[in-house]
């Protein structure tokens, strides 16, 4: 019994020895391969919609330095040059460059040690290791930096409406409205596989069994006099109750460590 069949196959331009990445956009599944050429210096991409609906046809690009990304609307690709080191804007439709932007001198070492450029959903903004730059302005504006300097994440999960970040500190992950430049929520990753998830619009706060032992929280009296306290203590003394619903970035607008 045939239980599936092929019903379309990538053309094959590329060379069988390019990189390959799967991509999910808004409302089409993508693969991409790339292939360096020049010695390294250029890059050949190609962009093919592989839906069983899709009746794109296959974007092939030449543009210099290594493929990185592609913003979840599909209409940008951003590259990377390392001669010197900055990011690429590119058109997917007509293949035209857009724009580009050096990696700041004292941002190298950083941007070396994690290599994050990231395009948003609609390949306005650039997340280019720990700031977030504005391709549509005349000249490209740096509108964000994260004050840990710790590499963010534009697509990790965040709903893509272009506000949030998703930044990684160690053993904790942060999410930042860097319109706003507020810190929304954190979540530590615990030991023994636990987790807590802290809104700091709330003050409400949600977790895995046995996670409380891991976790205090920051008192203040009415001298303003700080204590960090378990859970437990911290509701008996502030007669406070946690409500895990909203702990959420869906929450209506404590403190952990």
């Amino acid at each position: 019994m045939q239980i599936g069949r092929v019903t379309r196959t990538i053309n094959p331009k590329l060379r069988e020895s390019e990189n390959t990445s799967f991509f999910k956009s808004d409302d089409q599944l993508w693969m991409i391969r790339w292939n360096a050429t020049n010695d390294g210096d250029d890059t050949e991409v190609m962009l093919e919609s592989i839906g069983a609906q899709s009746t794109s046809a296959p974007v092939l690009l030449h543009t210099p330095g290594t493929f990185r990304g592609m913003s979840r609307d599909n209409t940008h690709v951003v590259t990377q040059r390392s001669d010197p080191y900055r990011a690429l804007l590119w058109n997917t439709a007509s293949g035209e460059k857009i724009a580009e932007i050096p990696v700041p001198e004292n941002k190298l070492p950083l941007y070396l040690s994690d290599k994050n450029i990231e395009l948003s959903r609609t390949g306005q903004y650039l997340l280019l290791y720990d700031q977030v730059y504005d391709w549509n302005a005349k000249s490209p504006t740096l509108q964000w930096e994260c004050p840990t300097h710790s590499p963010g994440y534009f697509n990790a999960g965040v709903p893509g409406d272009e506000r949030h970040i998703v930044v990684r500190r160690g053993d904790r992950y942060e999410v930042w409205d860097w319109r706003e430049k507020q810190k929304r929520m954190t979540i530590y990753l615990l030991p023994e596989e636990k987790w807590l998830m802290f809104n700091h619009e709330t003050h409400c706060w949600n977790n895995s069994p046995g996670a409380y032992p891991f976790m205090e929280l920051l008192h203040r009296d009415a001298k303003d006099s700080k204590e960090w306290i378990t859970p437990y203590r911290y509701i008996s003394r502030a007669k406070w109750e946690n409500d895990h619903t909203n702990a959420g970035l869906d929450a209506p607008s404590g403190e952990s460590r």
